[in-house]
């Protein structure tokens, strides 16, 4: 993996790049026939909505605790809310008969004011801890933890299906284990993950014919382009249920650079455009401090800064309508750290109040 991207550059140079990775990202979707056709239009980009990763200390906030935290994100426009889990181990942050459940479970709470706010939710399943090191072990080993994780998931649904199928706010399912362009590029591994898929998002289908069902993936530096559209093109097409896909854009943990960026997009989006689905950009709002790659200790990461989030909101709407923030709560929030509620407000005058176009 690659570091971040220039932090530190003079603001022409955060100009340049921007203006460049635009005309490359026109180049690649469209051609670039006449300078005409090179000007991208002067739309307003910004965040649509944002993930949300439940943890322990979610059981215990209040209903206007969560309140407060949905008048944020309407503050800055936010009409989509993606939970990237509802139960995380044997955890549930619903009313679970089968897991352990905190003294106050969020979900019906989020989804309460998502629904009177007029948002739009999709709720995540289950997530493994172990997901990135058991996809690393021997292919029998792998196709029979994918069919546990299909198991914990289903069963969750199930669970969830009476809280949900009448809500308005609800969208659909997120499908909490997410592809990359590496552990799957095997034949053998990727047609394992291609069944896991096809098999999980059927059985969703029959428990809710109108939810729809989004999964998202990553790339990092170096990824050949053409392999990875065919990736995406062949899991689609084995997965027809699948309709949502959400690429991450890595910059905030330095997967890949502003520059690389365009071009990865704009394979992903052929492959997802060419199977009739919807292409949907998570939008990394942080810079990674520690954690591997960088040194050994624990994940760490600060606010991006205002100048490369803008380009980044630039690049990813050049790709897509709906892009989405990883994530509001942990680095955008009003009533945190001074760089935390910075952040918040800066977007908030530069991209709410304002059209947030690079200069």
């Amino acid at each position: 993996m690659r570091s971040p991207g220039p932090l530190g550059a003079s603001d022409r140079g955060w100009r340049t790049t921007a203006r460049a990775c635009l005309l490359a990202a026109g180049c690649l979707l469209g051609g670039c026939a006449s300078t005409a056709s090179q000007d991208p239009p002067r739309v307003a980009p910004r965040l649509g909505g944002t993930i949300v990763q439940f943890k322990p200390s979610d059981n215990l906030r209040t209903r206007a605790d969560w309140a407060r935290s949905f008048r944020s994100l309407r503050a800055l426009g936010m009409t989509q809310v993606v939970l990237q889990w509802t139960a995380d181990g044997e955890a549930a942050y619903y009313p679970s008969q089968r897991l352990r459940t905190g003294p106050m479970p969020p979900l019906d709470t989020l989804v309460d004011l998502a629904e009177a706010a007029g948002m739009r939710v999709l709720v995540g399943l289950s997530h493994d801890p172990m997901y990135w090191s058991r996809i690393a072990g021997e292919p029998d080993q792998v196709a029979r933890y994918l069919g546990e994780l299909r198991s914990r998931s289903l069963r969750v649904a199930r669970e969830l299906v009476p809280r949900l199928a009448h809500r308005r706010a609800f969208e659909g399912w997120y499908l909490s284990e997410e592809i990359d362009d590496l552990n799957w590029r095997d034949p053998a591994r990727h047609a394992m993950v291609s069944a896991h898929l096809k098999a999980l998002t059927s059985e969703l289908r029959t428990l809710d014919a109108r939810a729809r069902i989004a999964i998202s993936g990553f790339a990092n530096a170096g990824t050949d382009r053409v392999v990875l559209q065919a990736f995406w093109e062949d899991l689609l097409t084995e997965a027809p249920e699948l309709g949502i896909v959400m690429f991450q854009d890595g910059v905030g943990v330095g997967k890949l650079s502003l520059e690389e960026l365009p071009g990865v997009l704009a394979a992903v989006k052929r492959a997802v455009d060419g199977r009739q689905r919807e292409l949907r950009v998570i939008v990394e709002v942080f810079r990674q401090t520690a954690g591997a790659p960088i040194d050994t200790r624990p994940f760490a990461a600060e606010p991006a800064s205002i100048e490369r989030l803008r380009q980044q909101i630039a690049i990813g709407r050049a790709f897509s309508a709906d892009l989405l923030a990883f994530t509001v709560p942990d680095y955008m929030s009003p009533g945190d750290t001074a760089a935390k509620a910075r952040l918040f407000e800066q977007y908030r005058r530069a991209c709410v109040e304002s059209d947030c176009i690079v200069p």
